[in-house]
């Protein structure tokens, strides 16, 4: 029952906070990529997601969703220039600064559109990126020495739980508002999708059930399924961008996870 009530009231938490989002819009400081796509490609998105989606296509859709994959990978190149050039316009009539411009034009995420495979051919396309980074980094932490590792550390870890008699005390909630309050703006979500920068503007009425749910949590031993989860982004070192080696890979967890193992 208490498995059951804290994993309800972490969900329904998560839904409250995704409809103000929806009501007032996502509460963001920085500029990112999708701030410079216009809503006409945005669509373009969201169809070809909902063909995707789809089990079976149709001869008609399949090509449909060829000719869509085209068209966005040429308008979100036309969006971000046009983007880019009023932005330059606007802060060099503003300011004048040359190195405010270079600020700003390096914000936002930068899109990978092609990867080498392994027999170092070019590949294009988002569908082709994913599969190459997915078999290069199931590959690389998939092998045997680092599930060794992986035991020890866990095997280490669970000795230490053991060896630990005292009970945990209850999350205070000043522990809880002290960590919204740090949390970091403008860093990519985890797979909750919760914007860092809105959850941070809504942390005094987030003090109170978040410190109830932290505490359910530990009272039942039992974390929330979407804690499980995470999602990776590979992020540029040096090198040819087209080889996937060069790219250092970045786990994306939920924002509340991570306050919740920072108390």
């Amino acid at each position: 029952m208490e498995t059951m009530e804290s994993q309800s009231m972490y969900s329904e938490l998560i839904k409250i906070i995704r409809e103000v989002e929806v009501l007032f819009g996502k509460m963001k400081e920085k500029e990112g990529t999708d701030d410079k796509i216009t809503v006409n490609t945005k669509n373009l998105m969201r169809r070809r997601e909902e063909l995707r989606g789809r089990e079976t296509l149709t001869t008609r859709e399949k090509v449909e969703l060829s000719e869509i994959q085209k068209l966005i990978r040429r308008e979100v190149r036309r969006d971000i220039r046009n983007f880019e050039k009023e932005k330059t316009k606007e802060i060099m009539e503003n300011s004048g600064s040359t190195r405010k411009l270079k600020k700003e034009m390096s914000r936002g995420r930068q899109v990978i559109n092609k990867l080498k495979d392994k027999g170092g051919e070019l590949q294009w396309g988002s569908d082709n990126v994913i599969r190459i980074a997915t078999e290069f980094y199931s590959e690389l932490y998939g092998n045997n020495q680092n599930k060794v590792v992986s035991k020890k550390y866990l095997s280490q870890s669970l000795k230490r739980l053991e060896e630990t008699e005292l009970p945990l005390p209850p999350i205070m909630e000043r522990e809880v508002e002290h960590e919204l309050q740090k949390l970091k703006t403008g860093k990519a979500p985890g797979p909750d999708k919760l914007d860092s920068n809105t959850v941070k503007k809504l942390s005094i009425a987030l003090v109170k059930p978040l410190t109830k749910i932290f505490n359910k949590i530990i009272d039942s031993e039992t974390s929330p399924v979407e804690w499980y989860l995470s999602e990776m982004i590979i992020l540029y070192k040096k090198g040819c961008k087209a080889d996937i080696q060069n790219y250092r890979p970045l786990s994306l967890s939920d924002s509340f996870y991570k306050i919740f193992m920072k108390i």
